[in-house]
């Protein structure tokens, strides 16, 4: 029963998958949708920054806390040694390690 729910559940997480896929090319080319990028509702773009902004810092925050309780110590040490969006900056009082990386 395990293995049918596992298959089953793989299958229709494909299917969903192809069909965004399918519908995100089709708004982008404007091919075979109801509404394509081209006809969407005008907006100002600082209120899309700031909303998305909102949104990402939202996400990260919850992410971490999450990360946090299910891998402890283990994803804190993590944290101190890769950076958290942009390559090169690091977190306020902590030192990038300086080991060579495995390859």
């Amino acid at each position: 029963m395990s293995r049918l729910l596992t298959v089953t559940y793989g299958a229709a997480s494909y299917v969903v998958f192809l069909a965004a896929f399918l519908y995100a090319i089709g708004f982008v080319g404007n091919i075979a949708v109801p509404r394509s990028i081209d006809h969407g509702v005008a907006a100002p773009i600082g209120e899309a920054i700031v909303v998305n902004v909102l949104l990402l810092g939202a996400f990260v925050q919850l992410e971490e806390r999450d990360l946090t309780a299910a891998l402890g110590d283990q994803y804190r040490a993590y944290r101190k040694r890769v950076p958290i969006l942009v390559p090169g900056l690091h977190r306020r009082g902590t030192v990038p390690d300086s080991s060579p990386r495995p390859t």
